[in-house]
Parts: C-alpha cells; structure tokens; sequence
C-alpha cells in the first residue's frame, strides 16, 4: 500500500489564511520593520520584541500574528516629540 492509500481515509483538519499562523525569518521582519538585525536581536533580549518559536536548537521563527500586534500597539502607544534645547 503506497502512503498516500493509507493516509486517504484520514480527515484534514480545516485550515485557512486567517486561521493558520504564518511564521517569519529574523530576515523578513527586519525587512519588513526597515531595521537592523543588531537592533532587533537587542529588542529581543530586552524582552520588548515577541519571542522566538524554537522549530530545531538552530532554527526559530516568529508568528507574524505576534509580529503585527507588537507593530500596532507600537503605533498606537502615545508619542512624545523630542524638546529643543
């Protein structure tokens, strides 16, 4: 029996963009945020940045859910507009 036979009778679970969370590389956010890696890597360890999802010990990820939510209530926090000397 080849393994697509015996898997045929098992159900999928139903699954859509917005309910499957899309998880990103250190490369696409610091694309996506228009910042460093050092910056970022230092956002991370202050705690201020959404922490990794571990795939391996090597490889980790971060859902973009998590990503957009930091981004927004980053936005949304209350600005201050430096003073003039």
């Amino acid at each position: 029996m080849r393994n697509g036979a015996m898997l045929s009778h098992i159900p999928l679970l139903p699954y859509s963009a917005q309910t499957m969370d899309r998880l990103l590389t250190l490369e696409q956010i610091t694309t996506m945020l228009g910042i460093s890696r050092s910056t970022l890597l230092r956002r991370i360890q202050e705690g201020v940045f959404p922490a990794a999802i571990h795939i391996t010990p090597k490889v980790r990820r971060w859902s973009a859910a998590e990503v957009e939510q930091w981004f927004q209530n980053l936005v949304a926090a209350p600005r201050s507009r430096p003073t003039k000397e």
